[in-house]
C-alpha cells in the first residue's frame, strides 16, 4: 500500500508510526508540507497534525483549487493540541476528509463546539499516544536519587515559573534537570538564568539527550507543570522507565493519568515528591503505561482506522 504522510513537526509524533507502516510493507512517503501529486497517487493520506497541511489538502488554501485532494480519496487527519486551540480546524473542509483521529477527548471536546464532524459523514476516532516501550528499561537502581526529571520546551504553556517555585521550596539535597530548548524571549531567559543563580537553586538546564533512555537512569521523579497538554510524552515515558510521575493538574489530566499522581499547587508538589520513600512502584508505573498507553496498541487502532 501507498501511504502519503505529510507531518509539518518534522516526525516528531509521527516517527514510529512511520517506522511501523514501513515495517509491515508499505511504502510510506514523507513530506513536511503538503503535496497533492504525491497525495493523489497514495491510496491513503495521513496528515498529522490538523494545520494548513489540512487546510491546503481540502480547500487549496492560498495555493489554489487544483491541490484539493479529489473526492472519495482516503484523508486521515490526526488532531493533537495546539493546532486545534489555534482554530485550525475551522478552516479545514471537512466534507474531504475520511477519517479524523484525537488523541485526547478534551481537545474533541474543543473542536466540536465548531464541527459536526458527523454531519460531514467524517468517521471521529479517540486514540490516545502510545509510547515505544522497547526504547526504555526499567532503572537499574530503582532507588530515590532525588533527582527531578522535567522534559519539556521552556516557555509559559509548559509553566516554568512553577517549575522554579517547587525548585526553590525543595530541600537542597533535591536537584531539578530540565531538558528542552529555549522557547522564550532574550529577556525571560534572562529573569530565569538571575533567578536560579540569585536564589542559588538546584537546577540545571540542557537542550538535548542523544538518548532518553540512558538520561532518565539516575532520575527518580518525572514532573511536568505544564498548563496545556492533550497527553505528555515526558509522563509516559518517565513511567515507562520506572519513574513516579508528580503531574500538574492541566485540563484532561485526571481522564489520562492516575490521579493520585497529579496536584493543584506547589505544597501538593512537594509532598507528591518528598513522600517518594514510602510510595515507590516502578513496576507499577511501567505496566500503567503498557495497559493504557503502548505503541503497539495506538498502532493497531490507528492501522484499523487507515486501513493499513
Amino acid at each position: 500500500m501507498k501511504i502519503a504522510l505529510f507531518d509539518s513537526n518534522s516526525l516528531k509524533f509521527a516517527g514510529d508510526m512511520k517506522r511501523h507502516w514501513e515495517q509491515k510493507g508499505h511504502n510510506v512517503t514523507y513530506e513536511y508540507g503538503y503535496n497533492p501529486e504525491l497525495a493523489n497517487r497514495s491510496d491513503v493520506v495521513f496528515i498529522d497534525v490538523c494545520d494548513y497541511n489540512a487546510v491546503v489538502a481540502t480547500t487549496g488554501g492560498h495555493i489554489g483549487d487544483d491541490w484539493i485532494i479529489p473526492d472519495g480519496h482516503k484523508l486521515v487527519i490526526r488532531a493533537i493540541d495546539i493546532e486545534v486551540w489555534a482554530g485550525h480546524h475551522r478552516a479545514v473542509d471537512w466534507n474531504k476528509v475520511s477519517d479524523v483521529i484525537f488523541i485526547a477527548k478534551h481537545i474533541e471536546e474543543v473542536a466540536r463546539q465548531d464541527v459536526d464532524f458527523e454531519a460531514h459523514g467524517v468517521q471521529v476516532h479517540h486514540i490516545p499516544c502510545g509510547v515505544d516501550l522497547e526504547k526504555f528499561t526499567l532503572r537499574r537502581d530503582p532507588v530515590n536519587t532525588k533527582k527531578v526529571a522535567v522534559v519539556a520546551e521552556i516557555w509559559y504553556a509548559k509553566g516554568i515559573n512553577m517549575v522554579l517555585e517547587i525548585a526553590s521550596m525543595l530541600s537542597p539535597e533535591y536537584e531539578v534537570n530540565v531538558l528542552g530548548r529555549w522557547a522564550v524571549e532574550p529577556w525571560y531567559r534572562d529573569w530565569i538564568e538571575y533567578f536560579v543563580a540569585e536564589h542559588k537553586l538546584n537546577i540545571t538546564f540542557e537542550e538535548y539527550a542523544d538518548d532518553m533512555n540512558e538520561w532518565l537512569e539516575d532520575k527518580s521523579h518525572a514532573m511536568t507543570c505544564s498548563i496545556k497538554e492533550a497527553f505528555s510524552y515526558a509522563i509516559g515515558e518517565g513511567m515507562a522507565k520506572g519513574i513516579k510521575p508528580v503531574i500538574f493538574d492541566f485540563k484532561g489530566s485526571r481522564d489520562i493519568w492516575p490521579k493520585e499522581h497529579i496536584f493543584s499547587n506547589t505544597i501538593q508538589a512537594l509532598m507528591r515528591i518528598s513522600k517518594i520513600d514510602q510510595s515507590y512502584e516502578p513496576e507499577k508505573y511501567r505496566n500503567y503505561i503498557a495497559e493504557n498507553y503502548s505503541l503497539t496498541s495506538m498502532m493497531e487502532k490507528i492501522d484499523k482506522v487507515c486501513g493499513t
